[in-house]
C-alpha cells in the first residue's frame, strides 16, 4: 500500500511500549493525551511466546504483516481516496460513547502532588470528553464497517476504554465495580491486598480517583471500615467482565 502523492484522510499511528508508560500517565495528561489504548494479556504461555520468537527468523515476520495487511484490505475492498459511508449511530449508541468516554478521561485525569509530601498541589483539570468520543467513535465505526458483530464491537470498545487508563486504576474500578455487584464490601487496605500494592499506593490511587469523581469513600458506622464505593458512573455502562 502507498500513501496517495496528493489526496486527503486520516492517518493513525500504532505504537508499542511497555507498562512503565503507566509511571508517566500525569505527565502524558498535562501535555495532553492523545492515544487510546490496548492491552495485551500477560498471561498468556510464555513457552509458547518463546518458541514463536524462535521461529521468528529475520525480517520474514514482516513480510507476513504486510500480507496480511494487504490482504485485508482486499477482502474488504479498501482503497485509498475511496469515499466509504459511515455508519449511522442511533441516539442511544452516541449517549453510550460519550459515556465511555467520560470515564476514561475521568479515570485517567492526573493529579499534581508534591514529590515528598503527595499533598495535591494544583487544581484538579480533566481531559476533555470531545477527543476521547471521536477516538472511540471512529473505532466503533471501522470496526462496523469490516463486519465486526455489534455486541463484539461493544465489548471491543469497552476494553480499549479501560485499557486507555492507568492500570492500577484500572484494576481499582474493575474491584469496585464486581464488589458492588456480589454484594462485598471493597476496602483500600482489601484492594491493596487484592491489586498487590502497599496500602499507601493503593490510598493515594483511591483518594486521586475520589478527586475526579469517579470513587467515593463511606465512613463506616459501629467500628466498620470505610467502603470505596462507585460516585458517578453506571457500572452496566463499563460492562467490566
Amino acid at each position: 500500500l502507498r500513501w496517495p502523492k496528493e489526496g486527503k484522510g486520516k492517518a493513525m499511528v500504532i505504537a508499542g511500549v511497555t507498562g512503565e508508560i503507566d509511571y508517566h500517565h500525569s505527565v502524558s495528561q498535562s501535555l495532553g493525551e492523545r492515544w487510546i489504548y490496548w492491552r495485551w494479556d500477560t498471561n498468556e504461555n510464555n513457552f509458547m511466546k518463546a518458541k514463536k520468537a524462535i521461529g521468528n527468523k529475520g525480517q520474514a515476520w514482516q513480510h507476513d504483516a504486510q500480507a496480511l495487511v494487504h490482504t485485508f484490505f482486499d477482502a474488504n475492498d479498501l482503497r485509498f481516496g475511496t469515499d466509504i459511508k459511515r455508519p449511522h449511530f442511533s441516539a442511544a449508541e452516541e449517549y453510550r460513547i460519550i459515556k465511555l468516554a467520560e470515564i476514561c478521561s475521568h479515570c485517567r485525569g492526573a493529579v499534581k502532588r508534591d514529590r515528598f509530601s503527595k499533598e495535591v498541589t494544583a487544581p484538579i483539570e480533566r481531559e476533555g470528553e470531545a477527543r476521547l468520543s471521536g477516538a472511540l467513535s471512529n473505532l466503533f465505526a471501522g470496526m462496523l464497517m469490516i463486519g465486526v458483530r455489534k455486541d463484539e464491537c461493544w465489548r471491543l470498545l469497552t476494553k480499549v476504554t479501560l485499557d486507555s487508563m492507568p492500570r492500577l486504576r484500572q484494576m481499582v474500578l474493575r474491584e469496585v465495580v464486581e464488589g458492588g455487584k456480589k454484594g462485598r464490601q471493597v476496602t483500600v487496605s482489601g484492594l491493596a491486598r487484592t491489586v498487590g500494592v502497599g496500602q499507601t499506593t493503593m490510598k493515594l490511587a483511591v483518594e486521586d480517583m475520589e478527586l475526579h469523581g469517579v470513587l467515593s469513600q463511606v465512613k463506616g458506622q459501629g467500628g466498620e471500615k470505610t467502603r470505596v464505593e462507585l460516585s458517578e458512573i453506571d457500572p452496566e455502562t463499563i460492562c467490566v467482565s
